[in-house]
């Protein structure tokens, strides 16, 4: 316990020098201590929904549950693949994230690890098939380098990725490294996500705004069907 606390003090002191050094507080040199979060300030909660009992080996495993953070109309953020609820969080160059902005806005906004992902990892393994998160090669292609590959007339508009889009560069890395695994088996997926996130929209006491991202679009469509009121 010692050595893991003193190699995390010397890994901060470490990372507060670099940035005080470059000026830079972007990627991991944004955890020293001078560097200011962007984030806005708020109580955070978190709790889980939904899940079921399954036996397992060694008994009756929770399976299907639905972790949320709740960081006062409320809004719901659904992430996209290969990918948690961090999406809304600061930005990979330590701008405020759209949780913030919604956050200063007045709202209640809760933040899941979409079900089989994450902090929602299933415990039922042989009904969630996982695949493995992107490679950079095709980070850079999708999301932060687009103008190189011209995959699509429209590719050499792409400007707005901070930095270079390229591995070495802080912001990249940073994005990079919260690319996950993600689960391919769509139809367990999506009956845990219907009966967990009613859940979660029936205890929140009112009706709320959902936000998705990419493959998380499936949730507001599904939601909105089973669970409209």
């Amino acid at each position: 316990m010692v050595r893991l606390s003193l190699a995390n003090m010397a890994l901060g002191a470490a990372a507060a020098v670099r940035c005080l050094a470059s000026g830079d507080c972007v990627g991991v040199d944004a955890i020293g201590i001078k560097c200011a979060s962007k984030e806005a300030a708020h109580p955070q909660d978190f709790f889980y929904v939904g899940g079921r009992y399954i036996e397992g080996a060694s008994g009756n495993v929770t399976v299907d549950q639905l972790f949320c953070v709740a960081a006062t109309k409320p809004i719901v953020f659904f992430h996209g693949g290969r990918t948690t609820g961090v999406t809304w969080l600061n930005t990979p160059d330590n701008r405020p994230g759209w949780a913030t902005y919604f956050l200063q806005k007045g709202h209640t906004v809760y933040l899941v690890d979409i079900t089989g992902i994450g902090r929602s990892t299933e415990n039922n393994i042989a009904a969630f098939t996982m695949l493995a998160g992107t490679a950079a090669e095709g980070v850079k292609r999708g999301f932060t380098n687009v103008e190189a590959y011209v995959t699509y007339p429209q590719a050499i508009l792409h400007t707005q990725w901070p930095g270079t889009g390229k591995k070495g560069d802080a912001a990249f890395e940073h994005f990079k490294k919260a690319i996950i695994p993600l689960s391919t088996s769509r139809i367990p997926q999506g009956l845990a996500l219907r009966a967990s996130g009613c859940e979660l929209l029936s205890v929140l006491g009112e009706k709320a705004y959902l936000i998705s991202h990419s493959i998380g679009a499936r949730a507001p469509i599904l939601l909105s069907n089973d669970c409209p009121q």
